[in-house]
């Protein structure tokens, strides 16, 4: 068999196909375990249901550059390739393509538009003309070693019996506002698993390591004040390398339905979740995610945006009741892309923001630039 396989053509796939390979072997995207056909494919995007009727809201597909095409053709196994590592074998099942009007159609449904502002919609359209189905043979496991990355498996021994536990969904470094956030989580849940998303970033977004160290700070430095405090609460850390669509609503479904898969009973969706600039309706992905939550099979915690007193310094979703505060306009936001702004200035952050050690170790050179 070995000699067989050492003849079959090599196609080289990209680093977005690459983790969707990872992530469909290892059950992230539970219960699919292969790359769509066209009819599971448009079925998705028409219907958020498989063929068999199994609610999925996000088409998962495999596409190649059409220089591949005489090789699908002519071989029925290919070996699939990223940088210079086999990842797999593929067992080309069917072959198929969008044209140009079909794909305007198929992203007004999924990202809501056809702007070409939008990142989301402008990768689609863009997208390899090759879409292939099939089945992954001989997955090489050690390319995971290369990447960040968390199996399910291994994140729900890590949570064993827990009866309840948060998932908590960042592409960001932590500030005060998302502190707030994880201890809402906790407080509903006892428990919490903060996962930022890694592998994929915008220009001007905090580096992977950065967002990693961050992170995982805060959650030890919880966990030991918890433990001090006697308090009964988990915090737990663990990556999620998705390739991120920027497509709100139906992104805040997928996100969902991943984190029942990776042990969790409850999931934390605030403002705006996995949307870009103003292109959905700030709690758009709030009310889908509550509206499908049996399908989901998983719990949705709703929240208003934590913002700041400008006065007395506190976090708060609500109307601040500090003696100065007499107004809603005393709340300021807690934005993320201003954070980032004043450390490319340079700025010192006050502690009211940012964790003091967090703020130490953001330099300019942790936001990548092009």
């Amino acid at each position: 068999m070995k000699n067989l396989y050492n003849h079959i053509n090599k196609i080289e796939i990209d680093k977005k196909n690459f983790l969707e390979i990872c992530n469909l072997k290892l059950k992230v995207y539970h219960p699919l375990s292969n790359f769509m056909n066209k009819e599971n494919f448009l079925s998705v995007v028409n219907r958020m249901k498989l063929k068999n009727q199994i609610f999925f809201p996000f088409p998962i597909y495999l596409s190649i550059n059409k220089k591949y095409k005489s090789i699908c053709k002519k071989n029925k196994i290919v070996q699939l390739i990223f940088n210079k590592n086999n990842v797999c074998n593929f067992h080309i099942k069917s072959t198929f393509t969008f044209n140009k009007e079909e794909k305007k159609i198929i992203g007004k449904k999924l990202f809501k538009t056809n702007s070409k502002k939008h990142p989301g919609y402008l990768y689609f359209k863009k997208e390899n003309e090759i879409f292939l189905s099939g089945k992954i043979l001989n997955f090489n496991k050690r390319v995971i070693k290369n990447i960040n990355f968390s199996s399910p498996i291994e994140i729900k021994k890590k949570i064993g019996k827990l009866k309840m536990i948060a998932g908590f969904h960042t592409r960001n470094i932590p500030h005060k506002g998302h502190e707030w956030i994880h201890s809402l989580g906790a407080k509903k849940c006892k428990n919490i698993l903060i996962q930022p998303i890694v592998g994929h970033f915008k220009l001007g977004e905090y580096s992977e390591q950065a967002l990693i160290n961050a992170n995982k700070y805060i959650v030890r430095k919880q966990n030991l004040f918890n433990k001090k405090q006697k308090i009964p609460h988990k915090y737990f850390f663990s990556f999620i390398n998705i390739f991120p669509k920027y497509a709100g609503p139906r992104e805040a479904l997928f996100h969902a339905l991943i984190r029942k898969n990776y042990g969790c009973t409850h999931f934390l969706i605030g403002r705006d979740h996995a949307g870009y600039k103003n292109f959905y309706n700030e709690y758009a992905s709030q009310k889908l995610c509550i509206k499908y939550e049996k399908k989901l099979q998983i719990k949705i915690i709703k929240y208003n945006s934590p913002k700041i007193c400008k006065y007395c310094k506190k976090i708060t979703n609500k109307k601040c009741i500090c003696k100065n505060s007499k107004n809603k306009n005393s709340l300021l936001d807690i934005n993320g892309t201003k954070i980032r702004k004043l450390i490319n200035k340079k700025q010192k952050l006050p502690e009211y923001l940012i964790d003091k050690k967090i703020f130490q170790k953001l330099k300019v050179k942790n936001i990548l630039y092009k």
